[in-house]
């Protein structure tokens, strides 16, 4: 049983993994929702035994003895009618009877019953079930997201440092010496116990990248032609960004519009794209906007008096000449 749990970490088996995980997640849901049910199915239980089981009437025995003779009967016939089926041990549909028996104004009670139970509630449990879940869900990835940060940005860091060697390809034509270089390595490391932390593996990747730095820089060919790398795409959607439209991502991580690309700009800026858009961004986003307004208003409000006093010094200007052309005329 634990090796057929294990397999569900195969990533071919991802979205059976994301079912059971819901179902487990569901489950107090479920838990409440079988109370609502029983609860009301005992409710309706009571009702129609007072009324059928222990009226006296000279009802049809398949109502009175068989299908409401005592609680315990009432009950499973009555979710049998709101759930499987409503009829008798013979097969002839109890509704006959009731109508026959009752009236139909009890037919009538049993239809509005009918459409609360299937329409109202178990699509109202079915709606809480669904949101739970889905709630679950969001925040078990968001929680994967966040342990798994550091992890996808070594390899985000290693993945541009392979990327920017000119020898890129040569690697690719000894694709097979390289994994056996790889497993001999794990098995190195998992058996010897020597193992590099995050926080090791990030220092030296960031030494490596702070070597490119002072001479790589990234241009939108350059990018066009990363971004076709198999590698680079898996990645992407093991990192949760969307990659959909491919020749926007250049421009969304050049942020100041310089054409180029350093590789700080795109650890940083591909880190952030990670996963769906939050509240946090748009709040962000929104204060952001605030902020360069009210910077936007604080230099309007000094070109105004700036404009003022240009102004008035132009007038003083104007009436000087007028002032001065007046005294050379009067000498003539």
């Amino acid at each position: 049983l634990v090796r057929l749990v294990r397999l569900l970490r195969f990533k071919v088996l991802g979205e059976l993994r994301q079912m059971v995980a819901g179902v487990f997640a569901g489950l107090r849901v479920l838990f409440w929702a079988v109370v609502l049910l029983v609860f009301f199915v005992f409710v309706v239980a009571l009702i129609t035994r007072n009324i059928i089981g222990a009226s006296g009437r000279d009802l049809p025995k398949q109502l009175q003895t068989d299908a409401f003779g005592n609680m315990m009967w009432s009950m499973f016939t009555v979710f049998r009618c709101v759930t499987d089926g409503c009829s008798a041990y013979d097969g002839t549909p109890l509704q006959v009877y009731m109508l026959e028996s009752l009236g139909p104004i009890f037919m009538l009670t049993y239809v509005l019953v009918y459409l609360f139970v299937t329409v109202g509630i178990f699509n109202l449990i079915m709606a809480i079930f669904i949101d739970n879940v889905m709630e679950s869900s969001v925040r078990k990835r968001q929680y994967e997201r966040e342990n798994s940060a550091a992890q996808m940005e070594i390899r985000l860091k290693q993945l541009i440092c392979e990327l920017s060697r000119s020898d890129r390809q040569h690697k690719k034509k000894t694709n097979m010496l390289t994994h056996l270089r790889d497993a001999w390595l794990w098995f190195d490391r998992r058996f010897r116990g020597h193992k590099r932390s995050h926080a090791r593996k990030r220092a030296i990747l960031d030494r490596h990248c702070g070597q490119l730095e002072a001479t790589l820089t990234i241009t939108k060919e350059v990018w066009n032609t990363w971004i076709q790398d198999q590698d680079l795409i898996d990645l992407l959607q093991d990192m949760d960004v969307h990659t959909g439209n491919k020749d926007c991502l250049f421009d969304v991580l050049d942020s100041d519009l310089s054409g180029q690309l350093e590789v700080n700009e795109v650890v940083s800026g591909l880190m952030t794209l990670r996963g769906p858009p939050e509240k946090c961004d748009t709040v962000a986003t929104l204060l952001t906007v605030r902020h360069i307004a009210g910077m936007i208003e604080d230099i309007h409000k000094r070109l105004c008096k700036a404009e003022s006093r240009w102004s008035h010094a132009v007038v003083g200007l104007d009436s000087a000449r007028d002032f001065i052309t007046n005294g050379r005329n009067s000498l003539t």
